[in-house]
């Protein structure tokens, strides 16, 4: 608890009043602040996107965003992604 936290930091954290979260589409929202990447010469981009490749990609790969590949900006999945070229 946090006055365990508390207890063990030997001091008063700050209390903050909870506040209303305002009910929104949180999965749209999401996907708004994910743009497309360019690694290298690969265009990665997400089901969502629309717009067309930069010209300086090669090519495009489409990801759908999840546990295992994520968003395209772990440097496990920049790695990949420059294995493909």
């Amino acid at each position: 608890t946090l006055r365990v936290l508390e207890d063990t930091l030997g001091t008063v954290l700050a209390r903050q009043p909870p506040t209303r979260v305002p009910s929104k589409d949180w999965v749209t929202e999401v996907q708004r602040l994910w743009p497309p990447l360019l690694v290298g010469g690969l265009h990665v981009r997400f089901p969502w996107h629309t717009d067309p490749a930069p010209t300086e990609a090669s090519a495009s790969l489409v990801l759908e965003p999840g546990m295992a590949f994520g968003t395209g900006e772990h440097p496990t999945t920049r790695m990949c992604c420059e294995w493909l070229q």
